[in-house]
């Protein structure tokens, strides 16, 4: 069925994108090779990556229960078929709007950076 080739693509695109934003925050956190603030109350915006990985996360775990339900749904007969159908459609949605909450909340955190690089960076 196309239904079910076309929504697991997209699972597994959204995925790969949370993948990406995940492990991109994470590089970012462990990494040298950018600025950062020196004083702990300065740096309290990376407390928002904290929420960000938790609902990047919860969007993975829906994307994988996507592939699952269509997997059950292949073997099945049509009342399983039925029965699935909702509920691959209710966990995409969720898997979408986490991913959008998580890639907010990394924006946010962007956004919170870059206040502090142009006006903060050089007072610590």
């Amino acid at each position: 069925m196309e239904f079910f080739e076309a929504i697991t693509d997209n699972a597994a695109q959204h995925i790969t994108w949370t993948l990406m934003l995940m492990g991109g925050s994470i590089l970012m956190v462990i990494g040298t090779s950018h600025v950062s603030p020196t004083n702990s109350k300065q740096r309290s915006f990376y407390y928002l990556l904290i929420p960000a990985w938790i609902l990047l996360a919860a969007s993975m775990f829906f994307g994988d229960s996507v592939h699952r339900r269509v997997i059950a749904a292949r073997v099945g007969d049509q009342a399983t078929i039925s029965e699935i159908m909702p509920k691959i459609n209710s966990d995409f949605i969720c898997q979408m709007n986490l991913l959008i909450a998580g890639a907010a909340v990394l924006t946010l955190w962007l956004t919170c950076y870059l206040i502090w690089w142009i006006h903060y960076r050089n007072n610590g």
